[in-house]
């Protein structure tokens, strides 16, 4: 099994580690890229590949530039896939989705999300707020399913978004395990 996983960037903050958590179970299984924005070199770490892009594009917010970056995102994945064809993708949070969403019709696999939280749950704090709500609630219908973080994230999506409760399940390894299992790509 190939997994590409794709998120906006590795930091010191939940979704890295939670994107490093899911990597550390397939990785028992296949192969673990994950495709990140940053402007250090590629490198491996206890058996993960990392692939970074540089990109050094503006934007006016952080929607625009979050669709600039998924841009590059998506040039590096096609790329890697040449040589890795990759057999299910993996996201990490709405900056990556539309990499994500795009890259899974392109190879024709199968994508897992995971969401750390919604818009919703962060207030609708900017005038960017509702098109990151609908990229949000797109990524959840284009998912086959969807990790959460937390009960609030599953509540949200179930509420606000009006995903299928039976579509989500929390990220634990069992659950891990069962999700990639249902989509074909880990026995």
């Amino acid at each position: 099994m190939n997994t590409l996983i794709v998120l906006r960037e590795i930091s010191d903050d939940e979704i890295t580690k939670n994107a490093f958590y899911v990597a550390n179970i397939l990785k028992k299984f296949g192969n673990v890229h994950i495709v990140s924005f940053g402007n250090d070199d590629d490198y491996d770490v206890d058996g993960i590949h990392v692939h970074k892009v540089n990109f050094i594009l503006q934007a006016d917010n952080i929607f625009n530039w979050v669709m600039l970056m998924n841009n590059e995102l998506k040039r590096r994945a096609v790329e890697l896939n040449d040589e890795k064809k990759f057999d299910i993708i993996h996201i990490h949070d709405w900056t990556a989705g539309p990499a994500g969403m795009s890259l899974s019709k392109l190879f024709g696999v199968p994508l897992i999300s995971t969401f750390h939280s919604t818009e919703h749950q962060r207030g609708f704090g900017a005038y960017v707020s509702q098109a990151i709500s609908d990229v949000e609630w797109w990524l959840a219908y284009e998912s086959r399913y969807i990790l959460v973080t937390n009960d609030a994230t599953k509540n949200s999506l179930i509420n606000d978004l009006k995903v299928p409760f039976d579509k989500i399940f929390y990220s634990n390894e069992d659950n891990i395990r069962k999700v990639f299992s249902m989509v074909g790509v880990m026995k």
